[in-house]
C-alpha cells in the first residue's frame, strides 16, 4: 500500500463510510493501473507484431523473387531441352522415355523424329569438331 492510502486509512479509523470511500478509491487506483499495464503490453505487443508483419513482407517478397528466377531458369532450360530434342531428333517432352507421354508414348528416342539440322549444328556439330572418338563410333556403327 503506498504512503498516501496508509494515512488515509489510519485517518479514515472506525469511520465505515471513509473506510468504503477508501475502499472504493482503492478499486478506481487498481483498474486505471491495470489499464495502463494492460494497454502498455498491448502496445508492446502491437510493436512486435507489426515488426513479424514487416518481417514476413520482406521475405515473401525475397522468396516472390527467387520464384520468378526460378521460373525463368527452368523456362530456359525448357526450351534448351526442347532444343536438344530436335536436335538429335527426339521426342521434346520425354525423350522415348515415358510410355505415358501424350506425344509419342514413350516412342520417341532420339532419331525417330526429322533433326533440326539449326540445332544439330549448334549443339552436336561442336561434339564432333572437339571429340575425335565421337567421329570414330559413328563410323563404326554405320560401316
Amino acid at each position: 500500500m503506498n504512503p498516501l492510502m496508509e494515512t488515509l486509512t489510519q485517518i479514515a479509523g472506525e469511520d465505515q463510510k471513509l473506510k468504503q470511500l477508501l475502499s472504493i478509491y482503492q478499486a478506481h487506483q487498481a483498474s486505471q493501473e491495470n489499464k495502463t499495464s494492460d494497454h502498455e503490453e498491448l502496445s508492446a505487443k502491437y510493436k512486435r507484431l507489426v515488426g513479424v508483419l514487416k518481417k514476413y513482407k520482406e521475405d515473401a517478397k525475397s522468396m516472390e523473387t527467387k520464384i520468378t528466377e526460378i521460373e525463368t531458369q527452368f523456362s530456359r532450360l525448357e526450351q534448351i531441352t526442347e532444343e536438344l530434342a530436335s536436335a538429335v531428333g527426339a521426342c521434346p517432352n520425354c525423350w522415348g522415355q515415358a510410355w505415358s507421354c501424350q506425344f509419342c508414348h514413350g516412342k520417341g528416342k532420339p532419331g525417330t523424329y526429322d533433326v533440326d539440322r539449326e540445332n544439330f549444328e549448334q549443339y552436336i556439330v561442336p561434339l564432333f569438331k572437339k571429340q575425335a572418338w565421337a567421329i570414330e563410333m559413328v563410323q563404326k556403327v554405320t560401316h
